[in-house]
């Protein structure tokens, strides 16, 4: 275990398989090294190497030896396996990459909340380290690490100034951002200030950061749109429309163009390369105001209970289907029990994804509008407060002051608890009873637990406080609904992608690959009588030069090409719903699975309706006009 943390599960794996040292570059130990320094891995570039190349090769050696003993070793299993062994290679080796990458992107989002969250601790309490510690309880990513390591270097003894810590942090983070490097140093001298000079210094700070942010979102929507067009060029519509061209390769590479190699290419290798494009250009939303997280051991449990659920399921249904598919000739029940496999893992999938949010969406809207409303409400507080009442009488009237906002609800049951005899603190944050016990919205705990600490100081210190909290949260808002235009803006083509193009594509793909399939086999009674004919010699000699055509629908087999077809792009309208959901919504888990699952869903219907629709059609036209030889 690290000191400040668990290991990660990269980590145990390296440990495991790193403790045969092989010889590396000097420059990819380099770049490891930084990498690993950077993310806080507690392993080092020979355990990373190392892994990368061991754990492949067993994995290749235990498959090879695997498929000898079951009879299956030929060159296109083989190939198959070798290719995912490549793809295994490549992620490990370039994990410290990925996730360089994905704590820079997420930097952007934590840079603002981090200078959020100090100030508005700095407002209840002008002590650095404290600030540190309730910045760093309320981050998630890589900064927040930063920041936990600086505490533990101060309570260690390793270092004896918070400020020296903070100024490291901020030496490591400049080269993505001066302005977090100047909000610190502001933060850093405001606290010997005199209150009127501390609280302008804290406003400068904040919309430093913020002002600052519009501008890289700017910058950041243009360096997306390249890498959006080659990710939805070559990663999604490229290789569907190559599929057309299966039935030409598997003339010329009849040993190596069989169902168990197109398998892997489309289900593993090619969408494990549209993730590594994705991880490596655009993973997360450079800056979320809303700040929902769902965590706890009964999400989880939930999360685990589903996906039992949906794997029970698939093979409830999915396996008499594809032993049906396996074991017979090939009909129009053949082709449709296929793509009943496809339609059934999709609404599984979006069965799944139903019944997660179900229990959740209704609490998420509010938690969002619970956030949207947070500086309204906190002028409006902060207003109040200004009277000197006691802040438990307050919140009790604030059902009045709050009447035209839902967020009243919190201070309505927080007051009710009071009554009750809670205190203060317990009647917000008590884990069974407390009025946030159901609002998992970090933004809203930092502001209502600064309310609680202030109390002690009475409402007049609340109110001063509040008054900058509401402008700190009204600027982030704006910055938020500004991010949201960008965005919008820049990945709607790949929406587009998403619920028309990917499954069109792939429907039409099924609808080409049908018309091959029954031209070939209505060649089939044609030759048949040639052979009665002509006779056996005479009609081997006379056709050799087009023998490849037989065994074309034995290597093309069009209902085991329509499921690899179907799952390709249900993984890639998963991945790309999945990264979309990242940019859009930040750490909003619920809205993110929601979107995935109408995608699912939309694109699973297109698909379905196009591939039976022209299968039936393409079938039609050539009943209609029968080839003959």
């Amino acid at each position: 275990m690290s000191e400040y943390r668990r290991l990660t599960k990269f980590e145990k794996i390296c440990k495991l398989f790193g403790r045969i040292k092989l010889p590396m570059p000097s420059s990819l130990k380099r770049r490891l090294k930084e990498e690993i320094d950077f993310c806080h891995f507690e392993v080092n570039p020979h355990e990373v190497f190392s892994t990368s190349i061991i754990l492949p090769s067993i994995f290749m050696l235990l498959s090879y030896l695997t498929l000898r003993f079951l009879g299956l070793d030929t060159v296109d299993i083989i190939f198959s396996f070798f290719m995912i062994s490549i793809v295994l290679f490549y992620f490990l080796l370039n994990y410290t990459k990925f996730q360089t990458i994905y704590y820079r992107s997420k930097f952007s989002s934590e840079m603002v909340l981090s200078i959020i969250y100090m100030a508005i601790s700095l407002q209840t309490n002008k002590n650095l380290e404290r600030a540190v510690s309730f910045a760093a309880n309320n981050l998630s990513g890589l900064l927040g690490l930063d920041f936990k390591r600086a505490l533990w270097n101060i309570q260690s003894g390793k270092s004896i100034s918070i400020s020296d810590e903070l100024s490291k942090i901020a030496e490591k983070w400049r080269k993505e951002s001066q302005e977090f490097v100047d909000a610190i140093s502001i933060l850093k001298d405001s606290i010997i200030l005199t209150d009127e000079q501390f609280q302008k210094s804290l406003n400068i700070a904040i919309e430093n950061v913020l002002q600052k942010t519009k501008t890289r979102m700017k910058n950041y929507a243009m360096t997306l749109k390249t890498p959006l067009n080659i990710v939805n060029s070559f990663g999604v519509l490229l290789p569907l429309l190559a599929m057309i061209f299966l039935p030409l390769a598997a003339i010329f590479l009849p040993e190596l163009i069989k169902v168990s190699f197109i398998s892997v290419l489309y289900v593993i290798v090619l969408p494990a390369i549209v993730y590594f494009l994705f991880r490596q250009y655009f993973y997360s939303r450079p800056y979320s105001y809303h700040q929902i997280e769902y965590s706890s051991e009964e999400h989880k449990k939930r999360k685990l209970m589903i996906l039992i659920f949906s794997f029970v399921s698939m093979m409830i249904i999915v396996l008499p289907l594809a032993s049906f598919v396996l074991s017979s000739k090939f009909s129009d029940a053949i082709f449709l029990a296929s793509v009943g496999i496809t339609i059934s893992i999709g609404f599984i999938l979006f069965l799944a994804g139903y019944i997660y949010i179900s229990g959740f969406e209704t609490i998420n809207k509010k938690i969002i509008k619970y956030e949207d409303e947070l500086p309204t409400a906190a002028y409006q507080l902060a207003s109040v407060c200004r009277s000197g009442k006691p802040i438990e009488i307050l919140i009790h009237e604030a059902s009045d002051y709050l009447k035209d906002l839902e967020i009243r609800e919190i201070f309505a049951v927080a007051s009710m608890k009071i009554k009750s005899g809670l205190t203060l603190y317990k009647a917000f944050f008590d884990e069974k009873v407390g009025a946030l016990k159901e609002v998992n919205s970090r933004i809203i705990r930092v502001v209502i637990g600064s309310i609680v600490d202030l109390a002690e100081k009475g409402s007049i210190a609340v109110s001063k406080a509040l008054d900058a909290i509401a402008i700190f949260l009204d600027d982030a808002k704006d910055v938020n609904k500004f991010t949201d235009e960008v965005l919008d803006e820049v990945t709607s083509e790949m929406k587009i992608t998403v619920y028309v193009f990917a499954p069109l594509a792939a429907g039409i793909v099924v609808g080409l690959l049908s018309m091959l399939t029954i031209v070939f086999y209505s060649f089939v009674p044609s030759f048949q009588e040639l052979e009665i004919t002509l006779g056996g010699r005479e009609y081997k000699r006379a056709f050799e030069s087009i023998g490849w055509l037989f065994n074309l629908t034995k290597t093309i087999d069009l209902p085991q090409f329509q499921i690899v077809v179907g799952l390709y792009m249900l993984e890639i309208v998963i991945m790309i719903s999945y990264f979309l959901g990242e940019l859009k919504y930040g750490e909003d888990e619920v809205n993110k699975i929601k979107d995935i699952s109408k995608a699912v869903l939309i694109s699973i219907l297109i698909y379905s309706l196009f591939s039976i629709g022209l299968y039936y059609v393409m079938k039609s036209i050539i009943m209609m006009y029968p080839v003959k030889v």
